[in-house]
């Protein structure tokens, strides 16, 4: 009777192992879990994002499925993690995922949620400037709506993605970094 309780056992056991390891490598080639990580898939899949503090897997930047199983082991053993990634927790709270430890309340999130009360985004092209080389072809950002009896539309926030130039660059060396990709670039918010 033992062995063939030990059997069933590790039958059950092999056959969950086996279906918890089948969702995740699915999970990790959705779409909105690559889209997540900001990975692109020409010719190998890669991040487009080279700040390794978004990862939580040392290959996380090369490997969604390293970086899903990380991100699950970390929403299982710190409840402060959601706060830093609330866009993956809820996006896997979604797709039927409960994790041992409850969610920390977030209160920076909370309070930048409440500060901001974002009703809508909107895609703004703001034109090209002759006098400014950085603006020459324009600007493209996103502009964070605050509620529709906002009375001043100006004070919005806005993201933009845009390259980091040193001040006091080099005029030459600004325009020959500016055509050929040599500034770093990343997020910022005003």
């Amino acid at each position: 009777m033992k062995p063939l309780f030990y059997l069933i056992s590790a039958f059950l056991f092999i056959s969950f192992s086996s279906s918890a390891t089948q969702s995740i490598s699915v999970l990790a080639k959705h779409p909105i879990w690559l889209k997540l990580g900001h990975y692109k898939n020409q010719p190998a899949t890669i991040s487009y994002i080279t700040n390794a503090s978004l990862f939580i897997a040392d290959n996380g930047r090369t490997d969604p499925a390293a970086e899903l199983k990380a991100t699950i082991h970390a929403f299982n053993n710190l409840p402060s993690m959601p706060c830093r990634y609330p866009a993956r927790y809820q996006w896997l709270k979604e797709q039927g995922l409960t994790f041992s430890m409850p969610a920390a309340e977030c209160p920076k999130l909370k309070q930048w949620r409440e500060q901001q009360a974002i009703h809508s985004v909107s895609l703004v092209f703001a034109s090209g400037y002759m006098s400014n080389p950085a603006s020459l072809y324009g600007h493209l950002l996103l502009k964070l709506n605050r509620s529709t009896e906002s009375k001043n539309k100006l004070l919005d926030y806005s993201i933009n993605y845009g390259a980091h130039v040193p001040d006091n660059e080099n005029g030459l060396v600004y325009i020959l970094k500016g055509l050929f990709g040599g500034y770093k670039a990343g997020f910022s918010d005003q």
